[in-house]
């Protein structure tokens, strides 16, 4: 648009200016199909999560790409679900089975740290796949979880954990959703 001749500029160009205003264009990747997008609830970063690749941080105001997050952790998982906290401190992202993965943004690169799902009195006899997260206001991570090798979303083989980002132990045991639905 910016190429048109300022005199051929009429109500149709400043629409389509106006309508094109604000779009960033990425950076192109070959990381393949995204999967998945989340922004900081600042606006400061943008994560997007494609195929099997590593997780790609950018700025959303530049489209510039500012972090390649390539965590072992992350290698040959299924993606599942990825979510900042509130602050922006903290950004977390479940995928495979009995674990996440708590990244603490402040340090550069990402710290992470691993979070199991096999704790507490049933870590022997079941292993659940993490399906989605979010954050509490007072930064206590809650991820749903399914009873592994369950190929329905069953309130009996849904499950509720809650971790504290800062020291990474879980706080209650699993809760079992299936009292809430009942």
């Amino acid at each position: 648009l910016n190429r048109t001749d300022p005199k051929k500029r009429g109500v149709e160009w400043k629409h389509l200016k106006h309508l094109t205003e604000g779009i960033v264009r990425f950076e192109a990747t070959d990381e393949g199909n995204i999967d998945h997008l989340v922004f900081s609830s600042d606006g400061e970063y943008l994560v997007s999560k494609a195929d099997d690749s590593p997780l790609l941080v950018w700025d959303p105001k530049t489209g510039k790409k500012l972090n390649v997050v390539a965590d072992k952790t992350l290698e040959d998982k299924p993606f599942a679900d990825m979510a900042f906290a509130w602050n922006n401190r903290w950004f977390a992202f479940c995928g495979g089975e009995n674990e996440i993965v708590l990244w603490d943004t402040a340090t550069i690169p990402w710290k992470s740290r691993v979070l199991s799902l096999n704790t507490g009195p049933v870590r022997q006899s079941l292993s659940e796949t993490c399906k989605f997260l979010s954050f509490s206001h007072d930064l206590v991570l809650m991820s749903v979880t399914q009873e592994a090798g369950s190929d329905d979303f069953a309130p009996s083989k849904v499950f509720l954990r809650q971790w504290d980002v800062f020291s990474g132990e879980q706080i209650s045991d699993r809760i079992d959703l299936a009292e809430y639905f009942a």
